[in-house]
């Protein structure tokens, strides 16, 4: 059922109560039964635009969330500073333009490989481990920092 239809079936009972609350005599329990349908209803109601609201409000969000993201992609591919993403395995998620031109290899290429064999890790200083900053999913932002230190590293 769309919430549209719903809509319009809550209206519709409504309608049939308010009728029937109004026309007819009902004996105590009948009229108990009928007022507490009526309640129920309008309970129905007030929580169905409670949702529409909290529905909207979604989407505003996730709007938003869409164009943030695209605001970091353009500035994570363009950033003249070298970035890579690793998972908590250490495999490239993301890596933008300066990193590929780095390392001599396209952005696609870099995608599911292990950062350490793409940089000779074991060359590479212990400033490696003070130089990212993981998130709690285990995704780890390597700074610029990381790469002078690779570039230090093949200098040697």
């Amino acid at each position: 059922m769309t919430p549209k239809e719903w809509r319009h079936q809550i209206k519709t009972l409504q309608q049939q109560a308010d009728a029937l609350a109004s026309t007819a005599q009902w004996p105590g329990t009948l009229k108990a039964a009928l007022e507490i349908l009526q309640a129920s209803l309008e309970e129905l109601h007030v929580a169905e635009e409670d949702m529409r609201q909290q529905h909207e409000a979604i989407v505003v969000a996730q709007q938003a969330v869409v164009v943030a993201h695209q605001r970091y992609q353009q500035v994570f591919d363009v950033d003249p500073d070298e970035h890579v993403i690793t998972d908590h395995c250490g495999l490239i998620q993301q890596a933008n333009q300066a990193t590929a031109a780095l390392l001599a290899t396209s952005e696609e290429r870099l995608v599911g490989k292990p950062l350490a064999r793409r940089t000779g890790r074991s060359r590479v200083s212990s400033r490696y481990h003070h130089n990212r900053s993981t998130d709690p999913r285990g995704v780890t932002m390597h700074s610029p920092r990381f790469y002078e230190t690779i570039q230090e590293a093949y200098r040697r």
